[in-house]
């Protein structure tokens, strides 16, 4: 039997992806942030896009300095990653040394990657759509790394708890997945002529 839901946090149904931790920086001021907002929005050129609130400090130094980096925590951050969602940079002078994450020097761009997390895209925008609270910020895919372990040229191979990315479920509730399968595929009968 389904039940009725409030349509304002509906968008929960289809945001089970991987959480990530967001980091720019501008000038001298870096921050972090939590988002699960994210997704794939164009193979060739590779782009991704974030979802990201107009009145937080990320959406200030994204729209300064066009860049940003999608950091990819595994399962053994989640404590760090609610915290970076909980936290403001407008009130936490350094957001990564608060919750005990590591910045590292990124490849291309100016923001850091988080030396904990499984992998890290650094991004260019390249788009952006201002919507009612929030600006969709497009970003080209200028360098990638993954933990060699975590991830084969398909997919998340999900084989060890510590190379899992975290998922978000909503509010404060976080998962992983459990394993990667191929479906069985079974092609339609030929017609008989």
């Amino acid at each position: 039997m389904k039940v009725e839901i409030p349509v304002v946090g509906a968008q929960r149904l289809v945001n089970s992806g991987v959480v990530v931790l967001v980091t720019t920086k501008y000038r001298d001021r870096v921050n972090v942030m939590t988002a699960s907002w994210v997704t794939a929005v164009s193979g060739t050129p590779p782009l991704v896009g974030v979802s990201v609130h107009r009145g937080t400090l990320t959406h200030d130094l994204i729209v300064q300095s066009e860049e940003f980096v999608i950091n990819i925590p595994w399962v053994g951050l989640a404590e760090q990653v609610q915290r970076c969602g909980e936290l403001s940079g407008w009130e936490v002078e350094d957001k990564l040394e608060e919750v005990g994450l590591r910045a590292d020097d990124a490849t291309y761009v100016e923001a850091p990657l988080i030396e904990e997390c499984l992998g890290h895209l650094e991004c260019a925008v390249v788009r952006t759509l201002d919507l009612d609270d929030h600006t969709f910020f497009v970003g080209q895919i200028v360098a990638a790394q993954v933990e060699e372990e975590a991830f084969d040229a398909e997919s998340w191979v999900l084989d060890e708890e510590e190379l899992k990315p975290l998922q978000h479920l909503g509010g404060q509730y976080y998962g992983v997945s459990a394993g990667r399968f191929i479906p069985p595929y079974h092609p339609p009968e030929e017609e008989e002529l």
